[in-house]
Parts: C-alpha cells; sequence; structure tokens
C-alpha cells in the first residue's frame, strides 16, 4: 500500500504543564532519502507491529473516544491542522523520561483499506564531523533524531470503513525495557 501523506510534529515533553509548548509541524514530500525511509517504516509496520491495542468506549459504554476521533479525523483530511491535534494530544501525556520526539504520521490507501501509521522517534545527541579539503569541522548538536531497531514507537490501524473502523490497531515499542511491552503513556493515555 503506498504512502499518500506524511507529515511530521515536534512533541515536547509536557505532562502536567500548565502551558503547553507550541507544536511545530510540517508535511514531508513526497521524495527523497526521509520518505524513502519512512515508506520503509510505513511497509513494515504490518509485521512489526505485534501487539494487539483498541480504544475502549466511553465509561458509560458509548462507542466514542475521543483519541480515535482525533486520527479518524486525521485520516479523512490528512493535514497539518489535524496532525497537529494528534500531536498535541501525544504531548500532553510525553513525560520528561521520554523525552523531546519527532513525531510522523503516515496516511495510506489500498485494497479499499485505508492505513494508518504513527512513529515517534526520540531526540538524542550526537557529534556532526564534516570534511572539507584535509581540516575537519566537528560540532556538537542536541536534536538528533534517530531511525534505529531500538529507539521508536509506532502504532498501525488498518480499515476497509472510516467511520466505524480505527478501533482496533497493532504496536510496537522499540524503547521499552521489554520486547512486548508499551510505555502506558502512548496507548493508555
Amino acid at each position: 500500500m503506498p504512502i499518500e501523506r506524511v507529515h511530521s510534529f515536534l512533541v515536547h515533553p509536557s505532562k502536567h504543564a500548565e502551558e503547553q509548548p507550541g507544536i511545530s509541524g510540517t508535511r514531508i514530500p513526497p521524495h527523497g532519502q526521509l520518505h524513502t525511509m519512512l515508506e520503509g517504516v510505513f511497509d513494515r509496520a504490518d509485521e512489526e507491529c505485534d501487539i494487539d491495542i483498541v480504544f475502549r468506549p466511553t465509561e458509560d459504554g458509548k462507542q466514542q473516544n475521543a483519541c480515535r476521533d482525533l486520527l479518524v479525523s486525521y485520516v479523512q483530511d490528512p493535514s497539518v491542522k489535524n496532525g497537529r491535534h494528534v500531536a498535541a494530544r501525544l504531548q500532553q501525556v510525553s513525560t520528561h523520561r521520554s523525552g523531546l520526539g519527532l513525531l510522523f504520521l503516515m496516511k495510506g490507501t489500498g485494497n479499499r483499506n485505508q492505513q494508518l501509521v504513527i512513529s515517534r522517534f526520540p531526540a538524542d545527541q550526537g557529534i556532526i564531523a564534516q570534511e572539507q579539503a584535509q581540516q575537519l569541522s566537528v560540532e556538537f548538536i542536541e536534536r538528533v533524531f534517530m531511525k534505529s531497531a531500538k529507539a521508536y514507537k509506532s502504532a498501525l490501524y488498518i480499515s476497509a470503513s472510516v467511520g466505524r473502523g480505527f478501533w482496533e490497531g497493532r504496536a510496537i515499542d522499540r524503547q521499552t525495557s521489554g520486547s512486548r511491552e508499551l510505555s502506558d503513556y502512548w496507548i493508555r493515555e
């Protein structure tokens, strides 16, 4: 299933913050190395996301969930505006332990299904070294986002009916110590 639209947002750790930081977001162009890397995440999500997840109805049993509603709005109209609502929801429950994250929302359609993949990569620190004519320039950078087998989270939702679907999905959390665990905030909150 090909990706139709990709958006990215910078999500700050802001759980219990009185004032939420602004969320920067952008559409990722459908070409280039970043898009190619994200296509791989999108394509492998079906096999990598192996932990079943489900949105719960309201406490009174009503088949409605505010977080699911944000995802459905994004799938129906994949835009920076609708993606920012999803990012804001995640930001409100992200702790300092999780740190700064780079969120990607990837939407595709194929075989009569809509697919949404949500991936979060943590920020790290790094050093960039550049060579020029026998000289070396070395610089410390604080906001490095690595796509590594040990440092990302993803959730996958696939449904033929956007309005009635997207209640169940699957996830993977490569930032927890156990291979079959999920961070509470990533799913429960």
